[in-house]
């Protein structure tokens, strides 16, 4: 599959490997290769499946935060920096820097989210990404986003507390996907909350 014509095929694969297994010394050629492909995609499961494979952090960061201003790239390619946790931290200006830009995606509200999420996972609360946030949640152009934010943040961890009175706003929402998404983050951040005290 790494060396199929279809793009979401070598990306599949690309994400694939790299979740099941710690490294495959004759793929590493091919992935470095896609790294500095002409799909984004493709580039960005490769810089995330090199960092798991205990490659440099810098150059797989360095790789995805220039994805940050790609609209094909931008979301995935914060997910990624988030999961990276620490080892991602020089990348937290520039997620910030693309948590306030709109680049043309569909889904722009969104990515923007995903970057400010990911400022939050590797430096902590920021204000930046807490408005970010906050204003994902209050879009009123697409339910979708306002649904898919609190179910990410419902995975945040103790971070998300600061977003309870935004979710509880959302409870009220004139959608009814986005009002059970609200709740559900709000039940789970509520409950973890309770539990670290």
């Amino acid at each position: 599959m790494l060396g199929s014509s279809n793009a979401y095929s070598q990306f599949a694969a690309i994400a694939a490997i790299g979740r099941v297994t710690n490294g495959v010394p004759s793929v590493l050629p091919k992935l470095h290769e896609m790294v500095h492909g002409t799909n984004a995609r493709c580039a960005a499961a490769a810089a995330m499946t090199l960092w798991l494979w205990q490659g440099p952090p810098g150059e797989s960061v360095g790789v995805l935060t220039n994805m940050l201003t790609r609209k094909e790239s931008k979301g995935i390619a914060a997910g990624y920096l988030g999961g990276m946790s620490h080892d991602a931290l020089e990348a937290v200006p520039a997620l910030l820097a693309a948590s306030q830009q709109d680049i043309g995606a569909w889904v722009d509200r969104y990515d923007r989210a995903q970057c400010a999420l990911a400022a939050i996972r590797i430096a902590g609360t920021n204000q930046i990404a807490v408005n970010e946030l906050e204003a994902a949640l209050a879009f009123q152009k697409n339910s979708w986003v306002r649904g898919a934010v609190a179910r990410d943040l419902a995975q945040l961890g103790p971070e998300a507390v600061v977003f309870i009175p935004a979710l509880r706003r959302n409870l009220d929402d004139k959608d009814l996907e986005a009002r059970h998404s609200a709740s559900d983050a709000l039940a789970r951040i509520e409950s973890q909350n309770r539990a670290a005290r």
